[in-house]
């Protein structure tokens, strides 16, 4: 019996630890795509909607990329890191 119980367990950790791992993956897409659309919309001289945001999220999801270059501005993968300005 306590095989079954264990099994159960397992059952119930893997599961969780994969709902919290695409959550944090879309908490830092919905981050970086924020950040990218102001980038966006700074070079446009204008505020960003909240449609760019979820386009630029979605795009960000699962996205592999260390640095995106957006005009003058490097965008690092991680949202906690500043924008920098791209060197020449």
């Amino acid at each position: 019996m306590w095989f079954i119980y264990g099994l159960a367990v397992v059952g119930a950790v893997v599961p969780a630890c994969i709902v919290i791992g695409f959550a944090r993956e879309v908490i830092r897409a919905g981050r970086q795509g924020w950040r990218i659309a102001r980038v966006v919309r700074y070079l446009d001289r204008k505020r960003p909607s909240l449609s760019d945001w979820l386009r630029c999220s979605l795009k960000e999801v699962g996205s592999g990329y260390s640095t995106v270059r957006i005009g003058i501005f490097d965008i690092p993968h991680n949202p906690s890191e500043r924008i920098r300005r791209a060197k020449l």
